[in-house]
């Protein structure tokens, strides 16, 4: 807790977020200032702090543009993400294009990594919070 600040029941620390959340969870983050909480927008787990999905900010610089008001995580609500990677198999010279849910995509690293699935992901092509525009961008192909 910084300097002055006292903790809400049930409130979060950023710390706590990192703690719970792999690296790359999209989130919605709800803060307290002074009475309900209030929606402060999207943000990305980083390696040691939540950044704005849209704007990159670190939290430290987003609560610093609220000025007086600091304010207290309440609660978060994670957001299922869709990734459409270029891919391609370690026996085959083409690349294809794959759809994988951010969740799915932690033991999906780890399966490749271990040889148990004999693939390559070459590149991102495309994050979304839709499954059906990433299943449609990756041909239907989904893992």
């Amino acid at each position: 807790m910084g300097a002055g600040r006292t903790a809400c029941p049930g409130s979060m620390e950023v710390t706590d977020i990192l703690r719970q959340y792999p690296t790359g969870t999209v989130m919605k983050v709800y803060a307290r200032t002074c009475g309900e909480p209030m929606y402060l927008g999207r943000f990305r787990v980083d390696r040691n702090t939540i950044r704005g999905y849209y704007t990159g900010k670190t939290w430290a610089e987003t609560i610093r543009g609220l000025g007086t008001r600091i304010p207290i995580i309440s609660h978060v609500r994670m957001i299922p993400m869709y990734r459409v990677y270029e891919a391609r198999n370690h026996d085959e010279t083409g690349a294809y294009q794959v759809a994988v849910s951010a969740v799915r995509e932690i033991s999906l690293r780890e399966e490749i990594a271990s040889g148990e699935r004999r693939m390559a992901l070459l590149r991102m092509v495309l994050e979304t919070d839709d499954r059906n525009e990433a299943r449609a961008a990756a041909g239907g192909m989904e893992i």
